[in-house]
C-alpha cells in the first residue's frame, strides 16, 4: 500500500528491458506515482535493443492497469539497434508509451504524459508515440472492457514533442454502451 506520493528522479540515461518497464502499481488521486527525468533533454529512456523477433506490443513504458501515474521531463527513444521493420520479423518498438487494461473491469486511468520527446522509428509502419487501448491486452491477447472500469479514461497528454513515429497519439477503446464509456 502506498501512504505518500512518491517520486522517482532519474538523473542518468536509462535502456528499458526486454518489452519495456512494465508499470502495474497504482498510486492514489492523493498518493500518486511520478517518474521524472531531469528535463528532456538531460534524462533519455533507450527501448531495448534487438526486441523479441516479431512482436507488436514493445514499448519504453507500459502502464498496465495503473492509475495515478505521471511519466514527464524525458526523452523516450528507440534503440539504434533496432532496424528490422518487417511486421513478420520486426525488432523495432511499438509505442513510446502504451496504456493498456489488465482485466476487462481494471483499465489505466488518471495517468499524465507530459514534457516528454518522444522520437521512435518512423519507417517502422506500427511506431506509435504514446498508445491506448482498452480493447486488448499488453501482449496482444484478446481481452476487451466490459464496463467503464476496465477502460483507460481520464489519462491526459501535455506538452509532449512527438516525432519520428508513424502515429503520434493513437487511442482505441471499446465502443460506448450503457456499461462502458470511456471519457476524459
Amino acid at each position: 500500500t502506498i501512504t505518500s506520493p512518491v517520486v522517482i528522479t532519474l538523473f542518468g540515461n536509462e535502456t528499458a528491458p526486454p518489452g519495456g518497464y512494465n508499470i502495474t502499481k497504482s498510486g492514489t488521486s492523493i498518493n500518486t506515482i511520478i517518474i521524472q527525468g531531469n528535463g528532456a533533454a538531460n534524462t533519455i529512456v533507450t527501448a531495448f535493443g534487438g526486441q523479441a523477433i516479431g512482436v507488436k506490443t514493445d514499448a519504453v513504458f507500459k502502464i498496465i492497469g495503473a492509475d495515478y501515474i505521471t511519466l514527464q521531463n524525458m526523452k523516450i527513444q528507440e534503440n539504434s539497434a533496432n532496424t528490422t521493420t518487417a511486421v513478420a520479423s520486426n525488432n523495432m518498438t511499438e509505442f513510446g508509451v502504451g496504456l493498456f487494461l489488465t482485466s476487462a473491469t481494471d483499465g489505466a486511468q488518471n495517468n499524465t504524459i507530459q514534457n516528454c520527446t518522444i522520437s521512435m522509428g518512423s519507417t517502422y509502419q506500427n511506431a506509435i508515440g504514446i498508445f491506448s487501448t482498452s480493447s486488448s491486452s499488453s501482449t496482444n491477447g484478446a481481452l476487451a472492457a466490459t464496463a467503464s472500469t476496465g477502460t483507460n479514461s481520464n489519462n491526459k497528454i501535455y506538452g509532449n514533442t512527438i516525432n519520428n513515429v508513424a502515429y503520434g497519439v493513437y487511442v482505441i477503446s471499446e465502443p460506448i454502451t450503457s456499461t462502458i464509456n470511456e471519457s476524459g
